[in-house]
């Protein structure tokens, strides 16, 4: 290996190092670091910025109650449907009627939630999203109606 090869070798892996440390002396830290202590550093750098309490595990480890992703339909002031996805359905909602989200909604404003279906992860919701944006309106119509109440066997409909 040359001098020239030695000399890019070794700007290509200092570089990296150089601008990380240099990103720790703006910050008001020291300029050693080793890879654990940088690690833990930007967990509790993210951390402040979701303004979690300190004691508390990242989400990703803990387990989930709620949903990790929304399929959802939104009614449009001219009747017609959207469907969409989302991990976070209250902000998604919000940019919707802002007239921010979506080109289609926001000149069809205002919108309003019609169903949403919480799923297990964003893959299933993708999938999800997709099978319904092929079904004809009538069956996405199908979807937002409440299935009947099923009467126990052997009872009669109520008539008049």
């Amino acid at each position: 290996m040359t001098v020239t090869g030695l000399l890019v070798l070794l700007a290509v892996l200092a570089i990296p190092y150089v601008a990380l440390n240099l990103w720790r002396l703006r910050r008001g830290r020291s300029w050693a670091f080793t890879v654990p202590q940088v690690a833990k550093e930007w967990e509790e750098r993210d951390r402040a910025k979701r303004k979690e309490p300190q004691g508390m595990p990242p989400p990703w480890r803990t387990s989930r109650a709620m949903p990790e992703a929304w399929v959802y339909l939104l009614r449009c002031r001219d009747g017609s449907l959207y469907t969409g996805w989302t991990v976070d359905l209250e902000r998604r909602l919000a940019r919707h009627r802002s007239g921010v989200a979506s080109r289609y909604t926001a000149s069809r404003l205002p919108v309003e939630l019609a169903l949403a279906i919480p799923m297990s992860d964003r893959t299933a919701a993708r999938r999800e999203e997709a099978r319904i944006k092929r079904l004809p309106r009538p069956a996405k119509l199908a979807l937002l109606t409440p299935p009947p109440a099923t009467r126990p066997a052997g009872a009669r409909a109520a008539t008049r």
